[in-house]
């Protein structure tokens, strides 16, 4: 058997992370696609899939029924731009704000009351890499719309290791928030009609 030499990566290497001012530069400056969609990572650029129909559709009506609370300290942001920590910047599908309506500013983790997610192709990203920043960053609530299970979780009770509680509800279920007052989300509902070859199930676990 013939050993196959291994590449070397040298330790001296050293990556050249962007800051925030450098980041809106970029964007400013047209780097990016007008439909491209682009998150900051620990001062490294990820890019993110696009979002297809479904995914769109159910954005919107989970906007649609924050929106229904009519609460106006509230702010709510789609697919826009959330500062977390000193050198990531997301896009959560949905951000649900503190009002601020004398700011010009990039909203940051500290205004957020819940963050939410509807993942598909991006759900291992979602999960690992940015629930544990929003619990880390001590947004109260964080919702991930799970399209590939069918499913809401709701995270609580954030520490710095992550999201203390995490409870989940399926199809033919109603799951509150614990933070916004009046926020109750059918699943039925939010998640459309069932895909060829699904089947309901209604469970809820801790």
């Amino acid at each position: 058997m013939t050993a196959t030499a291994q590449p070397q990566t040298s330790p001296d290497i050293q990556r050249r992370l962007l800051t925030f001012a450098e980041f809106d530069l970029m964007k400013e400056a047209g780097i990016f696609a007008d439909d491209e969609r682009v998150e900051l990572l620990d001062g490294e650029l990820v890019a993110m899939s696009t979002v297809g129909g479904r995914h769109v559709r159910v954005i919107n009506r989970v906007a649609g029924t924050i929106g229904r609370l009519d609460d106006a300290d509230l702010e709510i942001s789609v697919q826009n731009p959330l500062r977390i920590g000193e050198r990531a910047e997301f896009l959560p599908d949905i951000a649900v704000l503190r009002a601020a309506p004398e700011s010009n500013t990039v909203p940051t983790a500290a205004e957020a009351l819940l963050v939410i997610e509807v993942a598909d192709s991006s759900r291992s990203y979602d999960r690992a890499v940015k629930i544990p920043r929003y619990a880390a960053a001590g947004i109260p609530e964080t919702l991930l719309v799970d399209l590939v299970e069918d499913r809401i979780v709701r995270y609580t009770e954030p520490r710095e290791e992550g999201y203390r509680q995490a409870v989940w509800a399926g199809r033919g279920e109603r799951l509150a928030s614990t933070i916004l007052p009046g926020l109750e989300l059918d699943l039925d509902v939010i998640l459309g009609p069932p895909r060829a070859g699904t089947t309901s199930t209604a469970n809820s676990h801790s």
